[in-house]
């Protein structure tokens, strides 16, 4: 037999806002919305628009209403959503460290209109794809034991983290480059921008080709 809903709670007074942006923590902005269902057995289920990427948030969503409502935990049921990954994250910083590069007309791209943006779409602007994916890509697990006495419930945020994770993409390859300058003699330091497209690592990879046209701390203009 279905339950039947006893009344819907949380009911937030400001309108809920989809476009957090999280660069500002401009407080008018920073709200969430979740829909709470209470029924006549007890049992409570709520729908909440966080992502669980394996940070226990489901779990810290339902002690939250175990703990508001008085309720064991074992009666506080999650409905599904759509997630994305840790691993999908470490990919999509993949492409922000190597791939993504915002190209406008200035004036070192005479060749697009002032003001324009080159890479405005799927063809000029190159994001990752499946064959950017390792083939040996070991599953992050996250820290267990490791509580955080100083947030809600001891809860571990997952955002910004996985996608930077992908920082170690770009430092591996301007290790790569460091060796390769060391094999003809230049242990200088030189620039490397974000992101280290395949252009900007040739030419940082010092050789008879690149010698005669630039030296061994060029640093490429960056479109931005």
């Amino acid at each position: 037999m279905a339950r039947k809903p006893l009344h819907k709670v949380f009911k937030p007074k400001a309108p809920f806002i989809s476009n957090f942006d999280t660069s500002t923590l401009h407080l008018p902005l920073a709200h969430a919305g979740a829909l709470v269902h209470v029924y006549t057995d007890g049992n409570v289920l709520v729908t909440h628009g966080g992502v669980e990427m394996g940070q226990s948030l489901h779990t810290k969503i339902a002690q939250i209403a175990a703990s508001a409502f008085n309720i064991p935990l074992s009666s506080v049921f999650i409905s599904k959503t759509s997630t994305d990954k840790i691993e999908g994250a470490f990919i999509q910083g993949l492409g922000w460290v190597a791939l993504e590069e915002l190209k406008w007309g200035d004036a070192t791209h005479k060749w697009i209109p002032p003001g324009c943006l080159y890479t405005c779409g799927p063809g000029s602007y190159k994001i990752p794809s499946l064959n950017d994916v390792p083939f040996k890509f070991i599953i992050i697990s996250l820290l267990k034991g490791h509580p955080n006495v100083k947030a809600i419930h001891s809860s571990k945020a997952v955002g910004e983290p996985p996608f930077f994770l992908a920082s170690a993409v770009f430092f591996a390859i301007k290790d790569a480059i460091t060796a390769a300058r060391a094999e003809v003699g230049c242990n200088d330091w030189f620039p490397l921008d974000n992101p280290a497209t395949p252009e900007r690592i040739r030419m940082a990879c010092l050789d008879e080709f690149t010698a005669p046209f630039i030296s061994s701390d060029f640093h490429p203009k960056l479109s931005v």
